[in-house]
């Protein structure tokens, strides 16, 4: 008997040990749970918003689904829309016809042409005036476009004003770039998500909109029908609704002039535009000798603005603009078009979405004046097929339903 205590009690005191040890461990796990729990979640919400919203998409991906048959809008909050996804669309696609210029030139649409398979709008290729070298640069012979519709926008030609990073914009174009789409919308996303909740921009209801097969990448998409869609061009169901539920009346022209001069075109311009004028010259240049045939074109301004900016002095250089480029282009038997003044298509601003962004069917307009005497346009589109269009259109905005 006496044996068996001494064996027993060891054995007991050990378990004792080893229960009050469990306990600690048990307060541990949930002590780290507690702190755990609210992270989990923060982390959790953030992946299941951004995943299920697209928002992490890789761009090679994007690039896939923008060229099937079925509609697909992106529209991403949390990463920009950078310009590696044009180039490698247009890689992918190998267009006949490209247009490159900043978001100026984004209503001209795959339909006003004879095979919109053919076309792609690679605007954001073409963002600043270092732009138009690099995107061209970077597209091999055999995937070249033979035509190219470049948007010459004045603000590029104020050489005072130019800040644009050429190594930063390379790196845009690279396939390292394009890879990392992923990582940037959650490196930027995971937190603003919360930010952008609690100052209003979303409610919670809008997120039953997520995870819908609706064609649509992007919160940008999904909330508000603001985006890219497959041809390249861009569309903001959030403006247009509002343009065509609120027709316009005088007041829009104290509108149009505080959008612009508070936000746009605010440069007075010398005329110490050389260096802007060459990286125009230089691009024609390589373009000649690649055999592609390039139309430039200066988007419209409003009317309205047109009407101020004519009797002040410091905004001259628009005017100048077209003496200074319209040579460069003669040179290589290029079109040039300039649109700045489009008073006499549009004189009362109807078809302008804003005082710098004309709609799709401002631009239908531009591509029928180009065609009038532009003998390489004539075979990849229709003049009385486009006049048809315009006639046929429903308001003042829109030529296509989507």
């Amino acid at each position: 008997m006496q044996s068996y205590f001494l064996e027993f009690f060891p054995k007991l005191r050990l378990f004792i040990s080893n229960f009050k040890m469990s306990i600690d461990v048990k307060k541990f796990i949930i002590r780290g749970l507690i702190f755990a729990t609210p992270i989990a979640l923060f982390f959790g919400i953030s992946f299941y918003v951004l995943f299920t919203s697209s928002e992490l998409e890789s761009w090679d991906s994007i690039v896939q689904k923008w060229m099937s048959d079925d509609p697909v809008q992106v529209g991403m909050v949390y990463s920009t829309l950078p310009r590696y996804l044009k180039l490698a669309s247009v890689l992918a696609r190998k267009p006949d016809i490209i247009v490159m210029g900043s978001s100026r030139s984004n209503q001209v649409r795959a339909g006003f042409f004879k095979k919109p398979d053919k076309f792609y709008n690679a605007q954001i290729g073409g963002s600043t005036i270092e732009d138009y070298g690099i995107f061209l640069n970077k597209i091999p012979t055999d995937s070249q476009p033979k035509v190219i519709l470049l948007g010459l926008h004045p603000e590029f030609f104020d050489n005072s004003c130019r800040s644009a990073d050429t190594k930063t914009i390379e790196e845009e174009y690279s396939q390292k770039f394009g890879q990392s789409g992923s990582f940037k919308a959650w490196e930027y996303g995971y937190k603003q998500l919360y930010l952008d909740y609690f100052g209003g921009k979303f409610k919670l209801k809008d997120l039953s909109k997520l995870g819908n097969d609706s064609g649509k990448i992007g919160l940008n998409a999904i909330l508000h029908n603001a985006g890219y869609r497959n041809d390249g061009s861009y569309f903001d169901g959030r403006v247009m609704a509002d343009l065509l539920s609120h027709p316009r009346n005088d007041s829009y022209k104290d509108t149009f002039k505080n959008q612009f001069f508070s936000n746009e075109i605010k440069q007075t311009c010398p005329d110490n535009h050389a260096y802007a004028i060459n990286q125009v010259s230089e691009f024609l240049k390589n373009s000649s000798s690649r055999n592609i045939y390039v139309i430039g074109f200066m988007p419209p301004l409003a009317s309205i603005i047109n009407k101020t900016i004519g009797v002040d002095k410091k905004y001259g250089y628009i005017k100048n603009l077209d003496s200074d480029l319209k040579p460069l282009f003669e040179k290589y038997k290029f079109g040039f078009y300039n649109f700045v003044d489009f008073s006499k298509l549009d004189p009362e601003d109807k078809e302008m979405i804003d005082p710098t962004h004309g709609s799709e069917k401002t631009m239908l307009r531009v591509i029928i004046s180009m065609l009038r005497d532009n003998q390489t346009l004539k075979r990849y589109t229709d003049i009385n097929y486009l006049n048809n269009l315009l006639k046929s259109s429903k308001n003042n905005f829109f030529v296509f339903e989507n």
